[in-house]
Formats: structure tokens, C-alpha cells, sequence
């Protein structure tokens, strides 16, 4: 960014463990090394064809509006496409320089959340289906 002189690495990305050997083990291994390039942040996702549960990728976070806590026992609740949360946004902070701490957080904006929503709308058209069966993420991000 030419205002906060901030550097941002994004990677849009579609497992298929079929056609490829570990790719997110391949895309993890070339994001770690861009990190000594001083990234400052690093935001990754996509169709991950993976449940990630309550284990998210080593060393990095996914924004608060992509699950919310069960109310009854405290656990995270991801939101579902066809039972399955397969769709996914990771970030991690990571500037390279131990003396200024460069922090990247995430928040829903309202742009965001409509976007979400209207990802999930079924369509006259469509016969009634929505224009995909994955729920579409979405996410703000700001450095602080």
C-alpha cells in the first residue's frame, strides 16, 4: 500500500486433494517463506474441500464472522453450505521485525455481511436454488 506502506500477501486458492499432491501443505511452505520477505500480513482462503473444525492451519486465524460460539457450551459453531463448512478465510500478522508489532484483525462490515447473506438468496430463476451451493465469506480487515 502506497499510504501505509503496509504489504499484503493474498492467495485465492480451490483444493482438490485428487488432482494435487498436498496442496495446502505446498501453499502453506510457499506462504511461510514469503513471510521472511516481510510481509506484513498474510490473508489465504478459498474452497478448501476441508472441515478445519475447531483446528485452524498452524499460526493463523480466521475472522470472528466466519463461526460464532454455541451459546450452551461455549464451543466455536461454523455456518454450514450443504452441512459442510468447506469455504474458508485465514489471516495471520507477521511483519518480520520483533521491535514494531504490525497487527492485522478482522471485523464485519456491513458491506461484508450483506455480501455474505446475499449468497445465500434463492433465485426465481434458479428454480428456487441459490446461484451456488457454497456460501459465499467475506471479511474487513484493517492493520492497527
Amino acid at each position: 500500500d502506497n499510504v501505509t506502506q503496509k504489504r499484503l500477501l493474498l492467495a485465492c486458492i480451490h483444493f482438490y486433494d485428487k488432482k494435487c499432491i498436498k496442496p495446502q501443505e505446498t501453499l502453506l511452505q510457499y506462504i511461510l517463506s514469503k513471510k521472511e520477505e516481510k510481509a506484513d500480513g498474510i490473508i489465504w482462503g478459498g474452497d478448501c474441500n476441508h472441515e478445519y473444525k475447531s483446528i485452524l492451519p498452524d499460526g493463523f486465524s480466521t475472522p470472528a464472522s466466519s463461526c460464532a460460539r454455541n451459546e450452551e457450551n461455549g464451543s466455536w459453531v461454523y455456518p454450514t453450505s450443504n452441512s459442510k463448512k468447506i469455504d474458508w478465510i485465514f489471516y495471520s500478522s507477521s511483519n518480520g521485525c520483533e521491535e514494531e508489532e504490525t497487527v492485522l484483525s478482522s471485523f464485519t462490515s456491513l458491506e461484508s455481511e450483506a455480501f455474505v447473506k446475499s449468497t445465500a438468496e434463492a433465485f426465481d430463476c434458479m428454480g428456487g436454488y441459490t446461484l451456488s451451493d457454497h456460501l459465499g465469506e467475506a471479511t474487513t480487515f484493517i492493520f492497527s
